[in-house]
């Protein structure tokens, strides 16, 4: 299936797609796996979502897949195979996580609007639902903001470090092909992994070594793959 070029109506129906996709895709399973203690689930959703990137821009925007990309899916899989029959349990938070938030990268690479102006409107789509959250726990007495200064700073400075790499991703993936965004994502989930392990004290049982070791494989066939791509072309320069 591939998607025309441009139109209007297509540019207009992507765009209010994303505002709606963004709400779902950044932010809730996060917070979600954090105050769960299944951070560990947030890493393995950041390792497998550069890999849907890469599958959805083969589907929809007919990118070419080599063998060994198409290994590192199967190994990908494999790994969440492993969880699952580990654990008689999908891995949910990441599959969320990885899915909508490639979802969204599809969105806006295909949606003809400018980062920041995107970025707006789909908080403007979400703010109405937040400060309806924030007053219903306002009233109750659960709430944590407007209660110090300290504490409202910290929340100020958490909403600035959640906007500019939104920001600095719309921008990035209406620039580069989708298969490039999904290698760069790669620092995220590992950072992410080694503070599940080293600061939050999770679990890291053989189950967990598999599924990794599995999808580490595959990510690393899939970068082996696309940087041997880069060396070719610029040596056929």
């Amino acid at each position: 299936m591939r998607l025309p070029k441009s139109s209007k109506a297509v540019d207009n129906s992507v765009f209010f797609f994303s505002v709606r996709s963004s709400s779902a895709s950044i932010g809730s399973p996060i917070v979600y796996s954090i105050f769960t203690n299944q951070v560990l689930q947030t890493s393995l959703g950041y390792y497998l979502n550069p890999l849907l990137n890469v599958m959805l821009g083969v589907v929809v925007l007919g990118e070419r897949l080599s063998f060994i990309q198409t290994m590192s899916f199967v190994l990908a899989a494999i790994g969440v195979g492993v969880m699952v029959g580990g654990f008689g349990e999908v891995p949910i938070i990441a599959l969320i996580l990885a899915i909508t938030f490639a979802i969204y990268g599809l969105v806006r690479k295909l949606a003809h609007v400018k980062p920041i102006i995107g970025l707006y409107v789909e908080m403007l789509y979400v703010a109405p639902f937040a400060f309806l959250f924030l007053t219903y726990i306002y009233n109750k007495g659960e709430s944590v903001y407007l209660v110090n200064v300290k504490d409202d700073l910290f929340l100020y400075g958490a909403g600035l470090i959640t906007v500019l790499p939104l920001i600095w991703f719309s921008a990035a993936v209406k620039r580069l092909k989708l298969s490039v965004v999904g290698i760069i994502q790669y620092l995220a989930p590992t950072l992410q992994f080694i503070l599940a392990i080293v600061l939050f004290k999770e679990e890291f049982t053989k189950v967990h070594a598999i599924t990794f070791g599995f999808i580490w494989a595959g990510i690393a066939l899939f970068t082996f793959d696309n940087l041997n791509k880069l060396r070719k072309t610029s040596q056929s320069r």
